[in-house]
């Protein structure tokens, strides 16, 4: 077998460490019990289906109650937010995933986490100010043009809010309290729909009172995480070893610093078909503004399941990282593998449902103002599948310390969405911007997934079949239900997809889950 190339030349492993050191770190943990992959999924994905459905009368009753252009601009300001929210703590929550247990495990938990909170809070509240003293510069970044001082304003206010969020959630996931970050995000889902349409009767500025409900939600989402953490604070205070600070940042600086520019990318990639417009178009600024609208309404059903993936990839990452702690690489691999095959076999299935039920919803409940966005429905989903499945298939390159990859991958796909877009955008408008993106999502998912397997973990016939498997959101609804229907019986009567042991193991989970929930006399 020839050598790794020096880009993906092997690491070791991280492994367990002594009998005594893991028992003294089970001590000290006694009061935080992490759910299991299985049951925290399961729990996850069955709130999910409750908090999707909020979350879809959300979006489409925005969709009426909002012109195309108020749309445009709500949407071009929530997408900003959830761009700088990472970018302001420079990556720092996001080495939760990888490094609580190890600092767990060493009894440095506290010190860890007190010092990455003072410096993303310090560096929070200097965007925000920087937001306020300089409101025309992050209109005309946000919006494509100067003068909005009060929505930039507003705006700061809600990246505090939703930075804090973020960081509370990151901290729990990494915990593995799966099914309090699932809890979360449904009273974030809860508040944003209550709040969103209160606010958009109330108020006439229809895009202020949509950005100051997303503000809210994010700021009550968080509620439950820091009760939870503030009834553990013994425990963690447990954890209270002194921990150098060169030993600190010299581990973590590497990991948070290529996870900053991972998040950077991977915003840009969900932004970059609505910014592509704005570069690439040639309109005025209100018929860029109505056009984004329509691209958004075109995602309004796909971006939920973006959103479901992100979840998932964040409940994954801790679990890869404790098995690859705990030197078990084969159990981590196994399970990435399990995962990318379950999701893009649910990606189509919901695909289907999304391309069959949109009549309905563009011509009955949106009342036909959004036409443009049903037909570029076919390349909204199959883009968000493929932007689902590079989500998840990074986690493996995290876990192992290898973020430059990942962010390499997303980098290669992101200048060829760029290059795409600049073709097509002039002649084809908003389809023009999702073809890149979509070409753009596909060339990072392949490159990310030869990574992987550079790295130790093999992807077999059927998770690179899988990866296809989005191309059938393309072929029309006819020909996407035999292919359902095909690689149904490809996936549970053969072991093309899933080989035997898979399809006992998930029979033997789901069976598992199933006497919890119904327990036989």
């Amino acid at each position: 077998m020839s050598a790794a190339p020096p880009a993906v030349k092997e690491r070791p492993l991280p492994v367990a460490g002594n009998p005594a050191r893991v028992e003294s770190a089970s001590s000290r943990a006694a009061g935080i019990v992490s759910d299991t992959l299985a049951t925290g999924m399961m729990f996850a994905l069955g709130l999910t289906l409750l908090q999707r459905v909020l979350g879809f009368v959300r979006g489409i009753l925005f969709c009426r109650w909002m012109t195309p252009e108020e749309l445009g601009q709500f949407s071009l300001l929530s997408g900003g937010l959830m761009m700088l929210a990472p970018l302001a703590v420079l990556g720092l929550p996001g080495t939760f995933g990888r490094f609580v247990e190890h600092y767990s495990q060493s009894g440095q938990l506290q010190g860890y986490l007190s010092r990455i909170g003072r410096i993303s809070l310090a560096m929070t509240l200097g965007l925000a100010s920087l937001m306020v003293l300089l409101p025309d510069f992050f209109s005309w970044m946000l919006l494509g043009e100067s003068g909005h001082p009060q929505l930039i304003w507003l705006t700061a206010g809600c990246l505090l809010a939703v930075a804090w969020c973020n960081y509370l959630t990151s901290l729990v996931e990494a915990l593995r309290q799966v099914r309090l970050a699932s809890l979360m995000r449904f009273v974030i889902s809860t508040t944003f729909l209550v709040g969103g349409l209160g606010l958009l009767s109330a108020m006439a500025a229809r895009t202020e009172a949509a950005v100051l409900a997303f503000g809210l939600s994010s700021l009550l989402g968080a509620i439950p995480a820091w009760w939870y953490l503030r009834q553990r604070r013994s425990v963690i205070s447990a954890s209270g070893k002194p921990l150098p600070g060169k030993e600190l940042w010299v581990r973590i600086v590497p990991f948070a610093a290529w996870w900053w520019f991972s998040n950077l990318l991977h915003n840009s990639y969900e932004l970059a078909d609505r910014y592509l417009l704005i570069w690439f178009s040639h309109l005025d600024a209100d018929a860029v503004q109505a056009a984004v609208g329509q691209l958004h309404s075109a995602k309004v059903l796909p971006a939920l399941v973006v959103n479901i993936a992100a979840m998932l990839s964040g409940m994954l990452l801790p679990f890869i990282s404790a098995a690859l702690v705990r030197g078990e690489p084969e159990q981590a691999s196994r399970q990435l593998n399990w995962t990318l095959k379950l999701c893009a076999l649910a990606l189509i299935g919901v695909n289907h449902l999304i391309l069959c039920t949109a009549p309905l919803m563009f011509g009955q409940l949106l009342q036909g103002r959004y036409a443009e966005g049903l037909d570029l429905l076919p390349l909204a989903t199959a883009g968000c599948s493929w932007m689902c499945l590079m989500t998840v298939s990074q986690d493996w390159l995290w876990a192992r310390e290898r973020g430059k990859l990942a962010v390499l991958g997303l980098a290669s796909g992101l200048i060829v969405t760029l290059l795409v877009g600049g073709w097509t955008i002039p002649t084809f408008g908003a389809r023009g911007a999702l073809c890149a993106t979509m070409a753009g999502c596909l060339g990072s998912l392949g490159l990310i997934a030869w990574f992987n397997q550079r790295t130790g973990c093999p992807h077999d016939r059927g998770v690179w079949t899988g990866f296809l498997l989005p191309l059938l959101a393309l072929s029309g609804t006819g020909i996407a239900a035999c292919g359902i229907l095909a690689m149904a019986y490809i996936a549970f009567q053969t072991n093309w997809y899933f080989s035997q042991a898979e399809r006992e193991e998930a029979i033997e989970k789901a069976n598992a889950q199933l006497r919890k929930i119904w327990p036989r006399g």
